[in-house]
């Protein structure tokens, strides 16, 4: 049996730039791995795919993007062996953190060493990309550029460990969904000052910090840009939507003021988790293994 811990990410700017002819988005994003992370572990059965899981809302069949890793792989390498999959959820499902595509990066990772595969992130690459923009990116970790769809991905140097103060909504987001929504908002001409700021100044992040998806998002639900507002109030050196939301963060660089926030914004009746930011060499250590 092998077990890993699959992290969530969060944005760290996302621009939207139009629609592409195979109808996905162009965008430019920088991704960057936190610490709060789901376990999974990973049981060889002789040929069934089986799915368990403490999250009653979380799908176990085919509609499970870690279910199509494992039957996609299988496919592509001739593995003629199953796997158990038992996944404790700790990651909110639709809250823009990835929670999905990292369980299904890491599940790949996984089921690489547990059926003897010996295959590295460049070999997965292609079937991570046919499962989702963002799950190729869980193969890296730390700070990441993204383009085209997500999925064009230049490793960045590692900042400085940031602690993240997490407002999860008692609801989710479908992002398509909230990408209709954006069309209507979005402007063909845009600013790309974030992106290129962000490799001539890395540790100036409040000024390089932009998430397209946020009006479209805030308009529908008003409530929300008084939780980022709030994040400021609270001591936050800048504060965001993570991807299409609906989870607001704020970063702190002292880890007392983020406990303080934490402190206050649960008072208020939120839902809030503290994290930190992951160095890539973090990152991959922390993937892999908790036990073989």
């Amino acid at each position: 049996m092998i077990s890993l811990r699959s992290f969530a990410k969060i944005n760290l700017a996302l621009e939207v730039k139009g629609l592409r002819a195979d109808g996905y988005h162009e965008v430019q994003t920088i991704y960057q791995s936190i610490s709060l992370c789901d376990t999974i572990q990973l049981e060889e059965r002789p040929r069934e795919t089986e799915i368990v899981t403490n999250c009653r809302e979380l799908p176990i069949d085919s509609r499970n993007i870690v279910h199509r890793a494992c039957l996609r792989l299988r496919e592509c390498f001739s593995v003629d062996r199953g796997v158990k999959v038992k996944i404790d959820k700790k990651i909110p499902l639709g809250a823009g953190l990835g929670g999905g595509s990292s369980n299904a990066a890491v599940t790949l990772i996984g089921l690489s060493h547990l059926w003897g595969l010996s295959l590295d992130r460049i070999h997965l690459y292609d079937i991570a990309r046919e499962l989702g923009a963002d799950v190729p990116y869980f193969l890296m970790g730390g700070s990441c550029l993204g383009l085209g769809r997500g999925d064009e991905l230049y490793p960045l140097a590692d900042l400085p460990r940031w602690w993240v103060v997490l407002v999860v909504s008692p609801f989710s987001l479908a992002t398509s969904e909230v990408y209709q929504r954006a069309n209507l908002l979005l402007t063909k001409e845009k600013n790309n000052s974030s992106m290129k700021g962000f490799f001539l100044k890395e540790s100036d992040i409040a000024h390089l910090m932009v998430n397209d998806l946020e009006e479209a998002v805030f308009h529908a639900y008003p409530d929300l840009r008084r939780v980022k507002d709030l994040m400021i109030e609270q001591g936050a050196k800048c504060s965001l939507m993570s991807g299409s939301g609906p989870t607001i963060y704020g970063l702190f660089t002292m880890h007392k003021e983020a406990k303080r926030a934490q402190k206050n914004l649960v008072a208020m009746g939120y839902r809030v988790i503290l994290a930190h930011t992951l160095t890539t060499k973090d990152y991959r250590k922390g993937v892999l293994f908790v036990n073989y």
